[in-house]
Formats: structure tokens, C-alpha cells, sequence
């Protein structure tokens, strides 16, 4: 459990996640100066762009006599207890409303919570408890030249890889394995195989170039351009010009 933000002991009341003294009956002739508990703490909360924001109307109660805790499950608890002091018991009383007693109110926070920057102040009878949110991670789509982390060979052997996988997938593209004697069966489970090879090596390309590396993005270009020109062009195919391929053309 992470310690509360203003001082005392934690009050285990109960560990589920709910109001246990919530619409409670109390008669008004129970209440009294004895040790009650306050039924009446309401809590607002609501969500901003950059925080989770809980408010409770705690009005007369002092900075010490609350405390705001966050539970290792997420959970914030609001607790307190307010004292009233006791007059000269000689006096005639004929009104008592004002009570002490014990409240606390609990609430699951969500995941994106900052459960480690949680901030609460007291102020003119109202506490406010901030608990900052995560932003969300956005992927800016803009191109950069270079390295980003890593050493510089390191970066060269990406982009050799990078390089070789797309002249892969340009000759699975045009090669010719399969044998016209084999049986149908065979060679539909052979040009399968090659099929979902040949995807593979393509969506490895394709997350490469989304790292947004100009360099990357070249040397996937110059690999499929290199690939086509050896294996799918006719500058080094003999043969009268057709499709021997035995997969159909790759779709972008």
C-alpha cells in the first residue's frame, strides 16, 4: 500500500471496493455527540484531458483529520474522522446536530491513472484529490535520416537485412518450383507454403519501413527494384516473356 497523503494510521474499515455506511438509516434521535458515522460525504469525480479530479464536501474538518491512501489494486480510499469538542456538560443544550464520527468512501481507479503523483489540498471545507492521467503514445508518421538507437554497424546490418528480405520476396514473387508432374495436392501444399513464406517476409518489410527511417524505406525500395530486376524483368530471362511464376503478383 502506497502511504497516505496526509498523516494517521489507516482505518481498515472494510476492503471492498464500495460504500459500506452508504443510505444507511440513521434516526435522528441517534444522532448524537457520541462517535458516529458520517453518512453524508459526498464525492464528485470527473475526468479531464490531464487528470482524474475527486471532490468532497468536508466541512469543519481539518487537513490532519483527513487521509487519502492508494491501495496496491488501484483503489483510492478517502477516510477521515471528525472530533467535536466537548463542552461544559453543566450547559443546557437544546439542539445537538453536529457529530463526530468516522467516513470513507472508495474508488477503483482506472489504468491510465498515475497512481504515483496523486495530489490532494483542503480548502474552505472541500478536499480535492488529483491523480494525473498517462498520455497516450502517438505515433508521429514523419521520416528521419540515421540511426535512432544502437551502434552505426548495427544500423548497416538493419538495413542489409532489410535489403535482402525484399529481394526474397520479389524472386518467391517469380520463381518456379513446382514441377508439372507433381499431383495437385502436392503442389497446391508446396505453393501454399511458398504463399505464406513469402506474406511473412513482406509484413517484416513493411513494420521495417514504418519505423519511419528514411534509410530503411531505400533500402527496401532498392531491394524489391533489385529483386524485380533480376528475377521478374526480362534483362536476364532467356525464355519468350510470360508469367512462370508460381504464385500470383504480390498485392500492396
Amino acid at each position: 500500500m502506497i502511504p497516505s497523503i496526509f498523516g494517521g494510521r489507516r482505518n481498515p474499515i472494510s476492503l471492498d471496493v464500495w460504500d459500506p455506511f452508504k443510505d444507511f438509516p440513521f434516526a435522528a434521535s441517534e444522532v448524537s455527540t457520541k462517535t458516529t458515522v458520517l453518512a453524508d460525504v459526498r464525492v464528485d469525480w470527473k475526468e479531464t484531458p490531464q487528470a482524474h479530479v475527486f471532490k468532497a464536501d468536508l466541512p469543519g474538518m481539518k487537513k490532519e483529520e483527513v487521509m487519502v491512501e492508494i491501495e496496491d489494486d488501484g483503489v483510492l480510499q478517502i477516510s477521515g474522522e471528525r472530533n467535536v469538542v466537548e463542552e461544559d456538560k453543566n450547559d443546557t443544550r437544546h439542539r445537538v446536530e453536529r457529530s463526530s464520527g468516522k467516513f470513507m468512501r472508495r474508488f477503483r481507479l482506472p489504468e491510465n491513472a498515475k497512481m504515483d503523483q496523486v495530489k490532494a489540498t483542503v480548502e474552505n471545507g472541500v478536499l480535492t484529490v488529483t491523480v494525473p492521467k498517462q498520455e497516450k503514445m502517438m505515433m508521429h508518421p514523419t521520416f528521419f535520416w540515421g540511426k535512432s538507437t544502437g551502434s552505426f554497424s548495427s544500423y548497416v546490418l538493419d538495413l542489409i537485412a532489410v535489403f535482402v528480405l525484399s529481394m526474397l520476396v520479389e524472386w518467391l514473387s517469380h520463381v518456379r518450383l513446382i514441377h508439372t508432374s507433381k499431383s495437385n495436392v502436392n503442389a497446391g501444399l508446396l505453393q501454399t507454403l511458398m504463399y505464406g513464406i513469402r506474406m511473412g517476409l513482406a509484413y517484416l518489410v513493411m513494420l521495417a519501413v514504418m519505423s519511419f527511417n528514411l534509410g530503411i524505406l531505400l533500402a527496401a525500395v532498392a531491394g524489391y527494384s533489385v529483386g524485380f530486376l533480376i528475377f521478374g524483368s526480362r534483362v536476364f530471362d532467356k525464355s519468350p516473356y510470360e508469367n512462370p511464376s508460381d504464385l500470383p503478383p504480390l498485392n500492396c
